[in-house]
């Protein structure tokens, strides 16, 4: 989801392969055309993604795609439209997202919709930052419960 709606990008996902194959004897096939994956669409990436083994328990997921549209923002702050974006998305996709953390998206997402049609100015009251500070407190908290994403290099 959060590198369909551009939240994320294909340089992104492949340094975090490039991380998990770092990590494993014996990468996953998937994992591997990941990593050589630079030049492909994004969409061809998600394909890709989809063919990782294994199942994921939903929490879990839940707290590594916060954790991983948080890296994308810190990486890129002018991602923030389009990391909101993705996880007001998600919260009424098949990954449910916890209540407070749907209200929030919510909220968020509508904010950032008001300001890019002109409406309201987030400049003014900092906003902007208490949206990325929200955002990044959320992923500490998945990180709290133990579940955190490997380094990307």
């Amino acid at each position: 989801m959060a590198l369909e709606h551009g939240a994320v990008d294909v340089v992104f996902v492949v340094q975090w392969a490039d991380a998990r194959i770092a990590e494993q004897d014996r990468p996953p096939e998937a994992l591997l055309e990941l990593s050589m994956a630079s030049r492909r669409a994004p969409l061809d990436l998600v394909g890709l993604l989809q063919r990782m083994p294994g199942e994921l328990i939903e929490p879990v997921a839940r707290d590594l795609f916060v954790q991983l549209l948080a890296r994308a923002l810190e990486a890129d702050p002018s991602r923030l439209r389009a990391v909101i974006s993705s996880l007001y998305l998600q919260a009424g996709n098949t990954l449910r997202i916890d209540d407070e953390l749907e209200g929030w998206a919510s909220y968020a997402d509508d904010r950032l919709c008001l300001s890019a049609a002109g409406i309201v100015d987030l400049s003014f009251d900092g906003e902007c930052d208490a949206i990325r500070n929200e955002v990044n407190d959320f992923a500490a908290r998945a990180r709290s419960r133990g579940v955190e994403w490997p380094s990307v290099k």
